[in-house]
């Protein structure tokens, strides 16, 4: 279920690469008044996003918070620690983030509207005519579903009708409570609560269709339900173990974080030894320009998806009409090469957004957390020192359950983002105007290098009193 999540969420972000961007917005508070239209799609990389007027186009972009209020003529595409709609969506809603807060002011316009979220909490208060798919902690339906519902998570509660089917994966009712996870989310939003995990259907509840879900436990179905298929997943005995050893849990904790530092710390050390000026280059991006780092980082990361399908089609027509030649051998080292080029840049450019942006980040955290109590010893060797304690620090929170998820794909879009601004910085260094006592030693040392001047010739007989100008021997 999470693969096909995955894959529907990939094909909505297709059409947004041939998107025109006609507004950019970045920095600290971004805001569309209500009074103001912004005319096709709005990029928007801000530390909140407020948007109370009218955009006429699709919005794609990042923030800590976002609340749109307004109107949007076409879809949204999101990442942020907290989305909060009540304005009017033509379109679909998609976003990747903590918190997502559909109120029941919103209104979604178009018949096939559709709501696609990865998210800690999603809570849809308003009516969506098309399907709604969900990937995280728990997904909260308080109104009319008019298609599918899909959701791989820990906690679903159904508390309206749903026309079609509702295909759910979810936790265990006998489990304990969500203290630390809840703890975790009041950083967030406090005004957020988690459900307990397992599947609820309120007495409200409708489903149309058929339920098809999967859970260790049976979910509390009390509301009306046309057909329902359940599977039990049975753990196995080690994982009730780790569950009920805290000793277990910590060790678990403990491997992942060796993982994730071994990880960064090869590949870094590989890279500073071979290019260190590769790392060491970005890092005034990543602490200094950090939002639209991460920005940009995102924009890159989603329009990869589209380039290389495109790339893959162009491939194939072209391998399709060097076939039409006849000849075998041409065909099959075009094949070769295409195939070659396009699996080489598909990995080089992964490897480089997955891992090596995190190795960047990781030694811009370790050259800020050292810079008051590490003496640098040589620019060499300091940058295995940084880059050693960045890794560390940095794979302490990524192997974090929930947050490890959220803080890796930042660091990979910041390290990405942060690569690309430090490419397109200006290479030429302007020459320094030169001051006047330099010009003046230039000039006297220029002049020992000069032959004598000639001399001039002596007065003819006579000359005292002719005219001014008047040499006659010339």
């Amino acid at each position: 279920m999470r693969l096909r999540l995955l894959i529907i969420c990939l094909i909505m972000l297709i059409p947004y690469s041939a998107l025109h961007a006609s507004e950019f917005l970045q920095g600290g508070d971004c805001e569309i008044g209500e009074s103001e239209v912004v005319s096709g799609t709005l990029y928007a990389f801000c530390r909140t996003l407020t948007i109370a007027g009218e955009v006429r186009g699709d919005i794609l972009g990042a923030a800590l918070n976002a609340t749109i209020s307004g109107q949007v003529q076409g879809s949204m595409l999101l990442a942020a620690g907290k989305l909060q709609v009540s304005g009017e969506i033509a379109e679909d809603i998609i976003f990747f983030g903590g918190i997502l807060h559909v109120t029941p002011q919103a209104t979604l316009q178009s018949p096939l509207s559709t709501v696609y979220s990865a998210a800690l909490s999603t809570q849809i208060e308003t009516s969506v005519p098309g399907n709604v798919g969900a990937i995280g902690y728990q997904l909260l339906i308080d109104a009319a579903v008019g298609g599918n519902v899909d959701f791989s998570g820990t906690s679903l509660r159904i508390a309206s009708a749903i026309g079609g089917d509702v295909t759910a994966s979810v936790g265990d009712r006998q489990s304990n409570g969500v203290g630390e996870l809840q703890t975790l989310i009041q950083i967030v939003d406090s005004d957020v609560s988690l459900q307990p995990p397992g599947l609820m259907v309120t007495p409200e509840g409708w489903i149309g269709g058929t339920l098809h879900y999967s859970s260790p436990s049976p979910g509390d179905i009390l509301g009306h339900v046309t057909e329902t298929v359940y599977e039990q997943i049975i753990p196995d005995a080690a994982a009730i173990a780790n569950q009920q050893d805290f000793g277990s849990a910590v060790g678990e904790y403990l491997r992942q974080v060796l993982r994730e530092f071994l990880t960064l710390a090869i590949i870094g050390i590989v890279v500073v030894t071979l290019a260190p000026r590769s790392v060491n280059g970005p890092i005034s991006a990543i602490r200094y320009r950090t939002l639209p780092s991460i920005g940009l980082g995102l924009l890159i990361f989603i329009l990869s998806f589209p380039v290389l399908l495109i790339s893959l089609i162009l491939s194939l027509l072209l391998i399709a009409v060097i076939s039409l030649l006849g000849v075998e051998q041409v065909t099959l080292i075009t094949v070769f090469v295409l195939t070659a080029l396009n699996f080489c840049g598909a990995v080089m450019f992964y490897f480089v957004a997955l891992f090596f942006s995190r190795v960047m980040v990781a030694t811009a955290i370790g050259r800020a957390v050292l810079s008051r109590v590490y003496h640098p010893r040589g620019r060499f060797f300091d940058a295995y020192i940084h880059l050693i304690a960045g890794a560390l620090l940095l794979a302490l929170v990524i192997a974090l359950p929930y947050l490890g998820t959220v803080i890796t794909a930042a660091a990979a879009f910041l390290g990405l983002g942060a690569l690309v601004l430090h490419w397109q910085r200006p290479r030429r260094i302007a020459a320094a105007p030169a001051s006047a006592a330099s010009l003046e030693i230039v000039g006297r040392r220029e002049a020992l290098h000069l032959p004598p001047p000639p001399p001039e010739p002596p007065p003819g007989p006579g000359s005292d009193h002719l005219p001014e100008g008047f040499n006659w021997w010339q």
